[in-house]
């Protein structure tokens, strides 16, 4: 009888092991009868990943949790590549029959792996990378930059006002909020499902009261302070000057920037239910944000935007903003 490359007793082919290996870990290892070697790397598969999820609970910087996962994933995938090529190799041509070498032994011991591997959400819980598509965020963030967010955060650590958080859009209260129908917002965000990922700063907590005068945002009261504001032309004839500044909140500083006269010239004071946080772009007229869709539920905030991993425009990558932390 004939023996085929997947039939027990076959002569073991590198090719096929390392196929099998990259498509899923240990599955190279196993089909060579390699069982304890093909455990130990799917193991090791896991524990990468479980360190994905548990260094931002460390407090580790992102660019660090990043560093240390691409050393071992890579480490990992070199490492077993060059173990199942010598284990198939010293299989010789004689390959002794194991009772797990089976077609389906192999499908179920994909089906597992890679069961287990996809219920690790590590972009839920971990690190996640995201790519701005518009300027609702300058001067700190621009549209093309791919930043970092830390989803390892409580939702209280997210809720502090002057944070920058991603969170999945509030549909239910926003369409209740604009009747379906608003100029701040589009029809397609509102009809999305599952919701989009907003990227905006947190300005409010609840029970606060947030208020616009004119350009300057007020909590409570009182002013939020704005340092070394600048004042530009910026070329439009109704709104012929553009302002840039810091914006105090807290411990925390960070560029805003808005347009004379522009759409932030007002907004009545509202307090911010409980449970809720209000959000705003730094770009005060060119964002679509509380002001225009109300709050958004603490339990919708997602994690804190912390670092530019890369930056691209039509004329290519933007070098200079690779690797600059956001404020």
């Amino acid at each position: 009888m004939q023996h085929t490359d997947l039939t027990p007793g076959a002569r073991r082919k590198i090719w096929l092991a390392t196929l099998m290996e990259l498509l899923c870990p240990g599955l190279g290892h196993l089909y060579s009868g390699r069982l304890r070697l093909g455990i130990f790397w799917a193991l090791a598969q896991f524990v990468i990943l479980a360190m994905a999820l548990l260094l931002p609970r460390l407090h580790v910087s992102l660019w660090g949790s990043l560093i240390a996962l691409v050393v071992m994933s890579a480490t990992h995938f070199l490492a077993r590549t060059l173990s199942v090529i010598w284990c198939t190799r010293a299989s010789g041509s004689a390959f002794k029959l194991r009772p797990y070498n089976k077609v389906l032994v192999y499908v179920v011991w994909f089906a597992v792996i890679t069961a287990g591997t996809s219920a690790i959400d590590i972009s839920e819980h971990g690190i996640e990378s995201f790519r701005i598509p518009t300027d609702s965020m300058l001067p700190g963030i621009m549209s093309g930059d791919y930043v970092l967010a830390n989803n390892a955060l409580s939702h209280e650590e997210l809720a502090e006002p002057g944070t920058p958080v991603t969170f999945v859009f509030p549909t239910d209260s926003a369409l209740a909020n604009t009747q379906g129908q608003s100029e701040c917002i589009d029809a397609d965000t509102l009809q999305r499902r599952p919701p989009p990922l907003f990227i905006q700063r947190v300005v409010a907590g609840p029970g606060d009261v947030v208020e616009v005068r004119k350009e300057a945002l007020f909590i409570n009261g009182g002013r939020v302070p704005v340092q070394d504001l600048k004042k530009e032309v910026s070329g439009l004839y109704l709104k012929p000057y553009r302002f840039t500044g810091r914006e105090v909140s807290g411990e925390r500083s960070y560029p805003i920037t808005y347009l004379s006269a522009g759409s932030a010239s007002g907004f009545a004071p509202y307090t911010v239910p409980e449970g809720h946080v209000w959000v705003m772009g730094d770009n005060r007229d060119a964002s679509s944000d509380s002001r225009c869709w109300g709050p958004v539920p603490i339990q919708n905030l997602r994690g804190r935007v912390e670092h530019i991993h890369y930056s691209t425009e039509p004329q290519g990558t933007r070098w200079e903003r690779v690797g600059r932390s956001v404020e």
